[in-house]
């Protein structure tokens, strides 16, 4: 039998096409309607205000104060809500992982990013995102866990099921 975390499986899918994109700098932006106000603090806001730090994630903002007016988002971020998602982002950007390489702080803010995209655990799928679902499995690599370290799938063997039933 095998267990899917759809969360983990969905952010892994996620990631791996946001990272693809980002590589060929193509993440692309979906504009908003009107823009969105986003209250950061100092240190976000600063961050926000050098347009080549957001603009290859997706984003286009612009900056007064301490208040971001969200114009697009990153396409396939379209119903994440944007205000969350921008904060975290940003704070991922803040952070900016002590030790670690460009390409493993990029990552971190692109799984932040998958992470926002998502179905949650708990969410209700009906057959038809579900066998979507397994069917954009087939295109990731299943022996890795999801961006945050959690496994995708859980194998079990009949053995282990009559075991825990004691059956042998």
């Amino acid at each position: 039998m095998i267990l899917i975390d759809q969360h983990a499986a969905h952010e892994r899918i996620a990631f791996a096409r946001l990272r693809a994109a980002h590589g060929r700098r193509e993440i692309r932006r979906q504009r908003l309607l009107f823009p969105l106000p986003v209250e950061v603090d100092e240190i976000a806001a600063a961050l926000a205000s050098d347009d080549r730090l957001l603009e290859p994630f997706g984003f286009e903002v612009s900056v007064a104060g301490r208040t971001l007016q969200v114009r697009a988002v990153p396409e396939m971020l379209k119903d994440a809500d944007p205000k969350p998602l921008l904060r975290d982002v940003l704070g991922q950007l803040a952070d900016g992982g002590v030790g670690a390489s460009a390409l493993e702080r990029v990552d971190h803010v692109l799984a932040t990013m998958a992470c926002h995209s998502v179905v949650r655990a708990g969410d209700t799928l009906g057959r038809e995102q579900v066998q979507a679902l397994l069917t954009q499995l087939d295109g990731v690599d299943l022996r890795s866990h999801c961006p945050h370290g959690r496994p995708v799938l859980l194998r079990m063997p009949l053995a282990e099921i009559e075991r825990r039933f004691g059956r042998t």
